[in-house]
């Protein structure tokens, strides 16, 4: 059977099953060796582009096959931006230097 959370007990890290998703709109996420069309599509269905960083998985995935599988995915260049570069730079000023 599915184990169903009912109640949120912040010490042992339990939530309940309510809370879970919208806790799950606040996370970031990368595109490591996830830069598929199907993957990135259902995932902005679900959080913006503002929350999705360039990932690489180096040196298991290198970055050339990131962005080449990343270049197959349908986006605006205004979120293509911001997955390559803008959000990392706002997330982190410092890497504007």
């Amino acid at each position: 059977t599915a184990y169903e959370i009912k109640e949120c007990d912040w010490s042992s890290d339990v939530c309940s099953s309510d809370l879970v998703p919208a806790m799950l709109k606040r996370l970031y996420y990368d595109t490591a060796n996830s830069a598929y069309p199907q993957n990135l599509a259902a995932l902005l269905t679900y959080v913006p582009e503002t929350q999705i960083l360039f990932g690489s998985d180096a040196p298991y995935y290198t970055f050339a096959e990131n962005l080449e599988e990343l270049s197959h995915v349908k986006l605006t260049q205004a979120q293509r931006d911001a997955i390559e570069r803008d959000n990392a730079l706002r997330l982190f000023p410092r890497l504007k230097a």
